[in-house]
């Protein structure tokens, strides 16, 4: 008996930490109940598993997917999420992607402790990812933030975005870039390459033509780049002009 009051101490403490709300949970859940559907989202690793719309579209497309499983799939908002690259070895190569202004085609962005205490936790090594959390902080509106307390998981909020935000982020990043230039290497890795290259797509699907073309620009400086990228980026730079030529001039 006494053997096993022993155990049952340390039982009795994980099972209370494993009933403890995830953070990510509840910021998927806040997120489902709050951001309307087809909404742009940047995502940072270690925070909330969203429902992403061309990857749920590919799915209701292939064959043999059950009655069930296709309505499930049906119900509910999905979203159009891109990833904040994120690379444990070399964590220097997220830095293009942290960059204030490659948020702009997003309207939502998800900040997570996890990574976040990381890059702040060493400014001089990386502070173009320290100006991106300046710049959300600054200009983007903290619509949800998990709660502290009784919670496991990494701290995760949730960052409103809108045309506003993107224009003061660009006028404040214009004064800041130049000190950043030797922390943003010119020539991009195949692993960034791709990465933009995956983001333009997301926000081509969306319909976010001039951020997209942003993004396939980077994606083509790599010089390996393949030749079905250019054929995506042209197709982009169509779909913008042919949107600016619809669009009404705006009167003096």
């Amino acid at each position: 008996l006494v053997a096993l009051a022993g155990f049952a101490r340390p039982a009795a403490a994980f099972v209370r930490e494993y009933l403890r709300p995830d953070t990510r949970a509840l910021a998927r859940a806040w997120v489902v109940a709050h951001v309307p559907a087809r909404a742009t989202v940047a995502l940072e690793f270690a925070g909330p598993e969203l429902p992403d719309r061309p990857i749920r579209a590919r799915v209701r497309l292939s064959r043999g997917l059950s009655p069930c499983l296709a309505a499930r799939l049906a119900q509910g908002p999905d979203y159009y999420v891109a990833m904040q690259p994120l690379s444990f070895p070399a964590p220097e190569v997220s830095t293009p992607f942290y960059v204030p202004t490659r948020v702009a085609g997003f309207d939502w962005v998800v900040t997570s402790g996890g990574v976040s205490e990381r890059y702040v936790g060493e400014p001089a090594r990386f502070p173009v990812q320290c100006d991106f959390y300046a710049a959300l902080a600054r200009f983007a509106t903290p619509a949800w933030r998990s709660p502290a307390g009784a919670v496991t998981g990494p701290p995760v909020t949730v960052w409103r975005k809108d045309a506003a935000a993107d224009s003061a982020i660009a006028r404040w990043w214009a004064a800041c870039a130049p000190a950043r230039a030797p922390h943003l290497a010119p020539r991009l890795t195949i692993f960034q390459a791709r990465q933009f290259a995956q983001r333009a797509r997301v926000l081509a699907a969306a319909g976010r033509e001039a951020p997209a073309l942003d993004s396939w620009r980077r994606a083509l400086e790599w010089r390996e780049a393949p030749p079905g990228w250019r054929n995506e980026a042209a197709r982009c730079e169509t779909l913008l002009a042919a949107r600016e030529r619809a669009t009404p001039p705006r009167s003096p």
